[in-house]
């Protein structure tokens, strides 16, 4: 799941099981082939283009390999970088798992896990708002939402239209006026 570069839209990018060895159609800094990687947005699904959220997956793919290549590092050489990379691992554990509590399909999910994936996505996105602007975007999405449900509140409530009296066809029906226009003929002047 990787988030587009405005922040609205998110697209999965997933690795494909046949991998092409003779292929020709590799990037030169992620060192991946086209048919590596797939991705749900519109430049790899309609244009067939490697897309930069396929490069940023394989290039950090590349980068866990390389972190497992290497030589085990002390705790203490890397300092904050270290720290750094524990509190990536840890947001990332937990967007899995919000994103596996949101994306199940269950139907014997009841009410309340609904409830609680809602409020743990909404914690979520609390959590990681940095600016008044993301807060405010964040506001009127729940300002929106709130108006919808009233929305479904009160259709749920309409008992629909009242009955009116029913209209004997068989009675003399007066014709709606009609409006004619009058056209003012001018009277033509003589010489």
């Amino acid at each position: 799941m990787v988030p587009s570069g405005a922040g609205y839209d998110t697209y999965t990018v997933s690795l494909n099981p046949e991998t092409c060895s003779t292929c020709q159609l590799m990037c030169r800094q992620c060192n991946a082939c086209i048919h590596k990687f797939s991705c749900t947005c519109v430049d790899h699904a309609v244009k067939f283009n490697m897309c930069k959220h396929i490069h940023l997956v394989a290039q950090r793919n590349l980068t866990a390999q390389s972190l497992k290549d290497s030589e085990p590092v002390e705790a203490g050489a890397l300092g904050k970088p270290r720290q750094q990379l524990v509190i990536d691992e840890a947001k990332t554990v937990e967007t899995t798992k919000l994103v596996t509590a949101l994306s199940s399909n269950d139907e014997e999910s009841s009410f309340d896990d609904l409830k609680q994936a809602i409020d743990a996505k909404v914690r979520f996105a609390l959590n990681h708002c940095s600016t008044k602007e993301e807060a405010g975007i964040l506001m009127d999405s729940i300002d929106n939402a709130l108006i919808k449900m009233r929305a479904i509140r009160q259709q749920r409530s309409i008992q629909g239209f009242a009955q009116t009296e029913k209209v004997d066809v068989r009675r003399k029906i007066d014709p709606q006026r009609q409006f004619i226009k009058k056209k003012k003929i001018k009277p033509k002047k003589k010489i």
